[in-house]
């Protein structure tokens, strides 16, 4: 078979120039595209509702409604989101950094849902609870339902510093599942943090290392005057020691004295939001 010397260039140059037509033909189609997205938007209202609130009077945001227009080929205006709205996506995104579940980042003290004397009693609470510089406890206990995890990311949103929002569950199985080295590490941060909120005590059955680890967590925060926020169905005390209580769980009486000279206890024993014919 003859070797033609020529034949391996003719066929890059061919197809090189394939590529070169199209890519000239896909900037074509785009140029057209945008051309008619621009005649289009000429006609399209320049301002229209926020689309998380319905606010009126909020500009087109350019960017979002060329890329849809590209992807769909079609022309759907969308406006910017107005200032409040905005603003409350940073605080949410401020809340998720701090682990507060996504159904309670919308919580704040003003949308709290009174329908019991108990539970204006309760919203005050948090409220002086929060304005006390030695107020450090914030022990929220009830019923399932009650509204206690609003109450405190609603708290978590006025507070003026960094959070950590964590489990009972969480803490005990974050702490076993690290090396032993860095447990102290571990429960270091938990001591320092500004704002610690434990939720859901007593959701974990209690080993006999429990009160332990939570009276050096709660100790350290007590002497360094940092505020704690602890969430449960559970009571406060107990005297059947088979079921859980928030004194048994943090170190029985040498924990209680601190809870409560530096607490506020709110008993949310009320109508379950969630399921009101339950209650």
């Amino acid at each position: 078979m003859t070797h033609d010397p020529h034949r391996t260039p003719d066929r890059l140059a061919t197809a090189q120039q394939i590529i070169a037509d199209r890519f000239s033909s896909m900037m074509s189609l785009a140029d057209q595209r945008e051309r008619r997205f621009r005649t289009e938007m000429e006609s399209a209202p320049a301002t229209g509702q926020c689309p998380n609130c319905g606010a009126a009077g909020q500009p087109m945001d350019e960017p979002e409604t060329l890329e849809l227009s590209v992807r769909h080929n079609l022309l759907k205006p969308i406006y910017l989101a107005c200032d409040h709205c905005m603003a409350e996506a940073k605080v949410q995104e401020r809340m998720a950094s701090y682990g507060v579940p996504r159904r309670v980042r919308h919580a704040t003290l003003e949308n709290f849902t009174i329908t019991d004397p108990k539970q204006e009693t309760a919203l005050d609470a948090v409220r002086i609870w929060l304005l006390e510089r030695t107020s450090l406890f914030l022990l929220l206990l009830g019923t399932c339902g009650a509204g206690k995890g609003h109450l405190a990311a609603a708290a978590v949103r006025r507070f003026r510093a960094s959070a950590t929002w964590i489990t009972h569950a969480g803490l005990i199985d974050g702490l076993y599942g690290v090396p032993l080295d860095y447990r102290p590490g571990y429960i270091g941060r938990l001591q320092r943090i500004p704002l610690l909120v434990i939720d859901e005590m007593g959701g974990k059955a209690m080993t006999s290392d429990t009160p332990e680890t939570f009276y050096k967590i709660l100790d350290r925060r007590y002497e360094e005057g940092l505020k704690t926020i602890l969430i449960g169905n559970i009571l406060l005390r107990s005297k059947d020691e088979t079921k859980p209580s928030l004194i048994a769980l943090t170190g029985g009486e040498r924990m209680e004295s601190r809870l409560l000279q530096t607490g506020t206890s709110v008993s949310c024993r009320w109508a379950d939001y969630r399921n009101p014919a339950k209650s």
